[in-house]
């Protein structure tokens, strides 16, 4: 974000500061399916473009990270009979995989000493899952 002692940038950088984001959003996130049909959401590059101007002006941040090669997967592995987030209440909603995917995540950040808060309401709506750990923030 800009002080008020600073010089805003030249039109064209900031157009290529966020076309940028665009394409890195795009790249890396797959949320939308080529046969998906969300009345919300009708403009799918227009979320992207409005996702990146918040990035580029620095009311939002996004960090993208990355496995370490030698590792299979991501996400932690965990046997189920020794999951340790056994207090929180079944997740019902969405697909199989999905709940799989969630679990997963889930228990990674459990194994790494993060707080993990399932749905949590943010100002537009829900995310899958709040991680929390001193200063930091994810939202999945």
């Amino acid at each position: 974000m800009l002080s008020p002692n600073s010089k805003s940038l030249p039109w064209d950088e900031v157009e290529r500061k966020i076309i940028n984001e665009i394409i890195w959003l795009r790249n890396s996130i797959d949320v939308f399916s080529e046969t998906e049909n969300n009345v919300a959401i009708n403009c799918k590059e227009c979320l992207l473009r409005r996702i990146s101007i918040l990035i580029v002006s620095g009311k939002i941040r996004a960090t993208e990270i990355e496995r370490n090669p030698k590792l299979k997967s991501f996400w932690s592995d965990f046997d189920k009979k020794h999951y340790i987030n056994n207090n929180l209440p079944q997740m019902h909603h969405g697909k199989e995989w999905h709940k799989n995917t969630m679990e997963k995540i889930e228990n990674h950040f459990i194994m790494q000493g993060f707080k993990v808060i399932r749905e949590p309401t943010l100002h537009w709506g829900r995310a899958d899952l709040g991680i929390f750990k001193k200063m930091k923030k994810i939202y999945i």
